[in-house]
């Protein structure tokens, strides 16, 4: 996750009731709304800023920090991808498929690298170098979109690319060809 915190992080396991829920990645400990038990098997909560790039243990509580896991599951701070721009920035609208290198820095190797163009289109990337990712550009109307990129699937890009859907070319017919 993001080392400025914020992650929304999944934790599973079981017997996870109670009103009172904690969290604590390291040595750092949210509740109130940044914490819930969502089912018996999950609770949700925001990480919070990390002290240094790298893993920190996460352990819950269900009783207001009185009692907390010990499992010594790992959450891993990292830096944010940055994307500087998008080679070639346009391409022909209402074609899926299209390769799109993004380039910009601190891009990571693993399942979760991605691209988001626009608010809502997602698609894997793939990896070619820590400066470099490709990825396939989904079909939309023209106008222009931002492009982002995240590691970890869930914290996207500080900055973002552009790339400009072109009208597609066409054939186009008149009728009728000419006026009274």
């Amino acid at each position: 996750g993001a080392l400025g915190g914020g992650t929304m992080v999944t934790l599973l396991g079981r017997g996870f009731s109670g009103s009172n829920v904690e969290c604590r990645f390291g040595s750092t400990v949210v509740g109130g709304d940044l914490a819930q038990s969502v089912t018996s098997t999950m609770v949700l909560c925001a990480s919070p800023p990390g002290p240094s790039v790298g893993g920190v243990s996460v352990e819950v509580s269900l009783n207001d920090g009185t009692d907390y896991t010990n499992n010594d599951v790992q959450f891993m701070y990292s830096i944010p991808a940055n994307v500087g721009g998008v080679v070639p920035s346009s391409g022909a609208s209402g074609i899926t498929g299209q390769i799109v290198t993004v380039v910009g820095s601190d891009f990571a190797h693993g399942a979760g690298l991605s691209c988001r163009f626009g608010a809502n289109d997602i698609v894997s990337a793939l990896y070619e170098t820590s400066t470099r990712v490709i990825c396939s550009a989904p079909s939309r109307d023209p106008g222009s979109i931002r492009v982002d990129v995240s590691n970890n699937g869930v914290d996207w890009s500080a900055t973002g690319g552009r790339f400009v859907y072109d009208a597609a070319e066409g054939s186009w017919s008149l009728f009728p060809s000419r006026g009274p």
